[in-house]
């Protein structure tokens, strides 16, 4: 109970009832419904009346007035009423020739021989374990093989193309010096021309590795850039006279 107060005797407006959402009704709730009353009772009226309303039990059924069977097979006729020809069949009791006996036994006796699918096994104790032999290293069949020892076909053909291309460079220096357009350097030549490049390479390579100590600029980055392209090529002229024993100038 609460506790008497003078406000309490101020008449006070009734509370407005709430209105609580029930959820979504068409406005077409109630024609639908009439719609679907109505259809209820005249639904089945749409195929007419029957054809022939049905009898009494007391009737009974008379003779061919019950179910009709399905007419029985019609043969098949053609437009000329005349039957389509029958396939011909080979003619019944006639003897071959062929001695089939003696056939299949030449085509046995010629015939190869099926492989053998048992499998060669080695027992190892006294309780009867198989042990596989192919694939257990019991049997030499690395060394047994008939190419064991031989140089690879792949190494032989590779071996005569280089010696195809060396006799035809060869060839081709002694055309260039019956000719005589070019000079030959002599070993001593070739040697001090070897030892130049090594030089030049190594003082590039000082050079290169005492500027990667200092402090990089756009100039001396630029100069690094120069110099390794100038120690690559150094390298690659080194290895083509190292590879190459004959060596031909121009005249000048």
């Amino acid at each position: 109970m609460s506790e008497e107060c003078i406000l309490n005797l101020i008449p006070r407006p009734a509370p407005e009832p709430v209105v609580r959402y029930t959820g979504y009704k068409s406005q077409h709730r109630a024609r639908v419904r009439q719609e679907v009353r109505d259809a209820k009772t005249g639904c089945w009226k749409t195929m007419g009346h029957a054809v022939e309303p049905p009898k009494f039990p007391k009737c009974y059924l008379k003779k061919d007035e019950g179910f009709k069977l399905c007419p029985p097979d019609i043969k098949p006729t053609c437009r000329n009423n005349k039957l389509p020809p029958l396939p011909r069949t080979p003619p019944l009791m006639i003897r071959s020739s062929t001695n089939h006996i003696a056939r299949n036994a030449a085509l046995n006796v010629l015939a190869h021989p099926c492989p053998s699918f048992i499998r060669r096994g080695i027992v190892d104790d006294n309780k009867g374990h198989l042990q596989i032999v192919e694939g257990s290293n019991l049997e030499k069949r690395y060394v047994c093989k008939p190419g064991y020892g031989q140089v690879p076909r792949y190494i032989l053909k590779r071996y005569h193309k280089q010696h195809e291309a060396q006799e035809e460079e060869n060839r081709y220096f002694r055309e260039m010096r019956q000719h005589g357009t070019d000079r030959e350097l002599t070993p001593e030549e070739r040697q001090a021309l070897l030892n130049g490049l090594k030089e030049n390479w190594d003082r590039l390579n000082r050079e290169y590795i005492c500027g990667l100590k200092l402090e990089t600029s756009n100039v001396q980055e630029r100069h690094k850039i120069r110099l390794e392209n100038e120690l690559d090529e150094l390298k690659r002229y080194i290895q083509m006279i190292e590879k190459h024993e004959t060596i031909f100038v121009p005249r000048y």
